[in-house]
């Protein structure tokens, strides 16, 4: 009976020493957590202090860009070409419709020229539609193309233009999307991205 009761003894204080040490290494555990995140708060603190952020003017590289110029200029070149060939297709469609209205009303075709006639007018307008839906269709893919070109290329230079300046982050503004409500004229590197895309633009075409 003593033995146990000195068994059961021993075991409690070595239960207790147990507990005792494990709370005391929960604690020091606790503390070197607070001193870790107190370190990592203090330095993320710090390198937010440390970041260098400029922002653009995607306006200014709109107008003086001159690979969007001459994008521009293309499409607004083919959007035009497109228009021409539908207006003169529309007129002498609407042309040989007259012709056959005049013919019709003075008693040149008999009835079944006249709807002979007046199917291949329909079919021609038919052509006339599916050919102008062609037409916008292949404007909206090159006009998409075009975007995505000029996009990724912008988006290279700057990252190159960011890491070799040692940016964080380059910000953009326009007067249709503005995310910054303030900026400095201090990091205003507009200028400087337009020349250096007008710069790799010049030798892309050489």
């Amino acid at each position: 009976m003593k033995k146990n009761v000195l068994l059961l003894l021993v075991v409690s204080i070595f239960i207790s020493c147990g507990q005792q040490s494990n709370e005391k290494e929960q604690a020091e555990e606790a503390v070197v957590q607070s001193s870790k995140y107190r370190e990592q708060n203090s330095k993320s603190k710090e390198q937010s202090s440390k970041l260098k952020i400029a922002w653009v003017q995607l306006d200014s590289v709109q107008n003086n860009y001159e690979y969007y110029k001459e994008i521009q200029k293309e499409l607004e070149s083919k959007q035009a070409k497109a228009e021409s060939t539908m207006e003169q297709k529309g007129k002498t469609f609407a042309a040989q419709y007259q012709a056959l209205q005049k013919r019709a009303q003075s008693g040149e075709l008999t009835q079944e020229e006249y709807e002979k006639e007046g199917l291949r007018l329909q079919q021609a307008q038919a052509n006339l539609e599916s050919l102008e839906a062609k037409l916008s269709m292949q404007l909206q893919k090159d006009a998409i193309e075009r975007q995505k070109a000029l996009v990724d290329t912008v988006r290279a230079q700057v990252k190159a233009y960011a890491k070799e300046k040692g940016y964080d982050f380059v910000l953009c503004q326009s007067n249709d999307i503005n995310n910054i409500l303030y900026a400095g004229e201090a990091y205003d590197v507009t200028d400087e991205i337009i020349a250096l895309l007008n710069k790799h633009y010049k030798k892309q075409k050489q």
